[in-house]
């Protein structure tokens, strides 16, 4: 069987892809990630990371095989496709490996404030001396709703508005700290404000105090008097009403 043109063409087109393997190596040389750190403000929150594989001639190589995997998953955890997902505050190195090429980046966790608010004991009314039934609790959440842990709150109550315990405390994993308000011995209204750390505005809670019931009942005035019958007495009758304190 002789050399036809078509089989000569089919020879050349084979050798040509030949010294074109020969030519462009299909081993992963080099790796990229894309963007190359990572700041996530809210648990829950996710990034897309692009990882672009190359030999060592600097041509792509858009099949390669590409691991994913994060130095500490509780912070910040990898799928396969190279997603990221916020998981608690902190720092964790997120890796990208292809063959023998690989490349690293830095993703970081910190919570924004992104709600401080009264959950509980808002608006309350009581007797003086006594505990008001709902604590006040203070609630700090970001973004995404989650709770941040670990904040300072400190409340303050006004000037004979009695006192609150603990006076500091630190919010838990739902982001919320309590306090339990008593009423000194001056009825009115009052106020206790709750300041976040790293919050811009304080909580206010308010509470009104009543007075307590009558333990000492004393004359004022209009005690023995003299006067006709039919006319008015000079002094008024008068008598004074106090609670215990």
């Amino acid at each position: 069987m002789g050399w036809t043109p078509a089989r000569s063409r089919l020879l050349a087109t084979a050798v040509a892809a030949v010294l074109l393997a020969c030519g462009e190596p299909d081993t992963p040389f080099d790796l990229t990630i894309t963007p190359s750190s990572v700041s996530f403000d809210a648990l829950g929150d996710t990034e897309q990371l692009h990882a672009k594989v190359t030999n060592e001639k600097g041509k792509e190589l858009t099949g390669a095989l590409v691991t994913w995997t994060s130095s500490d998953a509780t912070v910040a955890s990898v799928d396969d496709a190279g997603m990221v997902t916020a998981n608690k505050n902190g720092s964790a190195r997120i890796t990208a490996t292809a063959g023998p090429a690989s490349e690293q980046v830095t993703v970081t966790v910190a919570q924004a404030l992104a709600t401080v608010e009264a959950a509980s004991g808002t608006s309350q009314t009581g007797p003086v001396t006594q505990t008001l039934p709902a604590a006040l609790v203070v609630r700090v959440r970001d973004p995404r709703g989650n709770g941040v842990a670990g904040l300072t709150v400190t409340f303050t109550v006004n000037a004979d508005g009695g006192t609150v315990s603990p006076s500091t405390g630190t919010t838990g994993s739902d982001g919320q700290v309590s306090a339990s308000w008593t009423f000194g011995t001056k009825a009115g209204t009052h106020q206790v404000t709750a300041n976040v750390t790293g919050a811009g505005s304080p909580v206010i809670f308010t509470g009104t105090a009543r007075p307590g019931p009558a333990f000492v009942l004393s004359k004022v005035s209009g005690d023995n008097q003299f006067g006709f019958r039919g006319t008015r007495l000079p002094q008024m009758l008068a008598v004074r009403v106090r609670d215990q304190f």
